[in-house]
């Protein structure tokens, strides 16, 4: 059994730029997933009963890149990331690639929305990984480099999200 939390119409789950050592799973209520764009927050999403979210955060193992605000009143179970991450020692440490891979580009689509990434193929041989697996290091790269960007907004998209 999951531990849960309760909170209160407009109480913090996480601010961005906050470590994340935790997901959430919503049991009821609704929460809002908020990016900080200076004097005008986005919303991103607005997630409902038997949604989940913070896991971008926890499989980058970096910082979280929005706010997660309660809307109603609202129930929590709580995945701590020493259990996620004990979850995927059953698996072929391949499935956390790929994995962490997805929530790199999903992080990288949020930081930059309409920015497209177009992946090279690598321009050298890919490493060899020690269970097998070749990694692509140019992909890697590219996801490092858009990770350390700033998000860019333009005047109109100011205007359009008050």
């Amino acid at each position: 059994m999951l531990p849960t939390k309760k909170f209160k119409p407009r109480q913090f789950i996480y601010q961005e730029g906050e470590n994340a050592s935790e997901m959430y799973i919503i049991l009821n209520g609704k929460v809002k997933i908020v990016k900080n764009l200076g004097k005008n927050p986005l919303v991103i999403a607005t997630l409902e009963k038997g949604s989940f979210f913070g896991e971008v955060a926890l499989f980058r193992e970096k910082q979280h890149g929005a706010t997660a605000i309660a809307e109603t009143d609202l129930e929590l179970a709580i995945i701590k990331k020493e259990l996620f991450y004990k979850q995927f020692e059953q698996l072929p440490s391949w499935c956390l690639t790929i994995v962490q891979s997805m929530a790199n580009r999903l992080h990288s689509s949020i930081e930059q929305p309409g920015r497209t990434t177009v992946q090279k193929p690598p321009s050298e041989k890919p490493e060899q990984a020690t269970d097998g697996v070749q990694k692509d290091k140019s992909a890697e790269q590219q996801t490092n480099n858009d990770a350390s960007e700033e998000p860019k907004t333009d005047d109109k998209e100011k205007q359009d999200n008050p």
